[in-house]
């Protein structure tokens, strides 16, 4: 159950610590809870109890309006560029059937018309920008596991990211919304 208290503190970790919100984390944590103790009687293993949980419960952003918390979060998910915490403590720990990300992948995926992109003089240049990290990846991963040098190889993302920004200045990027989604 650590496993479970854990994930919650991360997905409220970006919340403002109001009344409110230390209210619908306890209402959240008693539901889990429950829910978490109902599997192990039903016979279900420490990891499955704790997968089906986070599973159900570990989006944030879909069950924040029934806990009276919807606008904090908006708000809060508003303020940030991109919203990474649910997932990246939990995501890779061993209880959870790699449920750990579910909360911030759905909200990265669906929010980015909030994030700018780059705009360049021509198509030619944009074509070029928006296959760049593809392609020194795998530049990187030949030139490696062709030679199995990896403790040289890794130099070409100093060099790739250095590359990146002189490109970016000569094709004349600049960031402006997108103005398609508002």
């Amino acid at each position: 159950m650590q496993i479970v208290k854990n994930y919650l503190d991360t997905m409220f970790q970006n919340l403002p610590k109001t009344e409110k919100v230390f209210k619908a984390k306890q209402e959240l944590y008693q539901m889990m809870e429950d829910k978490y103790t109902e599997l192990l009687d039903a016979g279900k293993s420490e990891n499955e109890a704790v997968g089906t949980v986070i599973s159900e419960f570990g989006n944030l952003d879909e069950i924040a309006d029934s806990l009276g918390i919807g606008d904090d979060v908006r708000n809060a998910r508003g303020s940030q560029e991109y919203y990474g915490a649910a997932g990246a403590g939990n995501g890779g720990n061993g209880g959870n059937g790699g449920n750990g990300g579910n909360g911030a992948g759905n909200y990265a995926a669906g929010n980015s018309a909030k994030k700018s992109k780059p705009k360049y003089t021509s198509k030619t240049a944009a074509l070029i920008m928006s296959v760049y990290w593809s392609t020194i990846t795998c530049v990187y991963l030949i030139w490696s596991f062709a030679t199995f040098h990896w403790h040289y190889t890794w130099i070409i993302w100093p060099v790739a990211g250095v590359v990146h920004k002189i490109l970016s200045i000569v094709f004349g990027a600049n960031d402006e919304e997108d103005d398609e989604d508002e």
